[in-house]
């Protein structure tokens, strides 16, 4: 028969009763609303969850976003209210970030920065239904736009955008990459008729997120259609639809290059053909991000 001492036992019943309190204040974050912003705005952002106990700072792990204010919303401890601000030349694409509350760090949540102004899909007052779930009567939006959504069960939201003969048309959907749950998204670009021009499901760069790039054949109104792949969406699959004049490639030759030395890149995939850019590599040796732009990357 095992027996126990009495003098460990009883270290064992002191170190429980310190633990479990910490574990049970232990703030959850689950939610940032919304999701991303602009480079150069201001602009005011909720954090939902649990246990949110006296909040004391945002922790960021990349330069460009910084917090003005921070403020608890209602008594229950589930919601906190800050201001930040994004630089202009703020990294485009993901941050993580975490709360700091007086009982501990939350786990790590995501914010998205992008080049273009926001807007929300448009819903009614209650917010429980859309208005742009119809192909005769979508959500009419301008060129160079962020459209902040929600792909429900057996929901497609239709989104439409007056183009110029000529120009290029690129949609680009943050759905999976948002984190907040799986999420297969579809985007396609339909003319006026409902004929679809561009469409993409899964995509070897975006992995399940997707992206498509047409050439404007006329002037006139075109149509962004966005839903769950399989119409199995939820209230939690949350996107960030990109709708503007920018290239979208969908590779990079060669795919690496020495340290310290310029070399020649194509950027491959894009509709109006291949673009060529003169990039600098710098003298270490890790992964980099490129975002191309007409004439330049950055």
């Amino acid at each position: 028969m095992t027996t126990v001492n009495p003098r460990t036992l009883s270290w064992l019943l002191v170190c429980l009763q310190f633990a479990l309190p910490a574990l049970a204040f232990t703030p959850v974050l689950s939610n940032v609303q919304p999701r991303g912003g602009q480079r150069g705005t201001e602009m005011t952002i909720r954090l939902s969850g649990d246990r949110l106990y006296d909040p004391e700072e945002i922790l960021f792990y990349q330069s460009g976003i910084s917090v003005s204010k921070l403020e608890v919303v209602g008594d229950d401890h589930k919601a906190v209210k800050a201001t930040i601000s994004i630089a202009p030349d703020a990294p485009l694409g993901e941050h993580l970030m975490r709360l700091r509350c007086k009982g501990g760090l939350s786990y790590q949540r995501s914010f998205w920065v992008g080049e273009y102004p926001t807007i929300m899909e448009a819903r009614n007052k209650e917010r429980t239904a859309d208005l742009n779930s119809n192909f005769d009567r979508p959500q009419k939006i301008e060129i160079n736009q962020t459209i902040q959504g929600v792909a429900d069960k057996e929901d497609a939201d239709y989104y439409v955008v007056q183009c110029r003969k000529g120009q290029r048309l690129s949609v680009e959907v943050e759905g999976m990459r948002l984190g907040r749950t799986l999420f297969d998204p579809y985007v396609a670009i339909l003319n006026r008729d409902r004929f679809e021009l561009a469409s993409s499901d899964d995509t070897a760069l975006l992995f399940r997120d997707c992206a498509a790039s047409i050439i404007i054949p006329e002037d006139g109104p075109y149509t962004v259609l966005v839903r769950e792949s399989s119409y199995q969406g939820t209230g939690a699959c949350q996107y960030r639809l990109h709708v503007g004049e920018f290239p979208r490639p969908t590779a990079i030759y060669p795919p690496g290059a020495q340290p310290g030395k310029v070399h020649e890149f194509t950027f491959v995939g894009d509709p109006a053909g291949d673009l060529i850019s003169k990039i600098e590599i710098p003298d270490t040796t890790a992964n980099y991000r490129a975002f191309i732009e007409n004439g330049g990357w950055h």
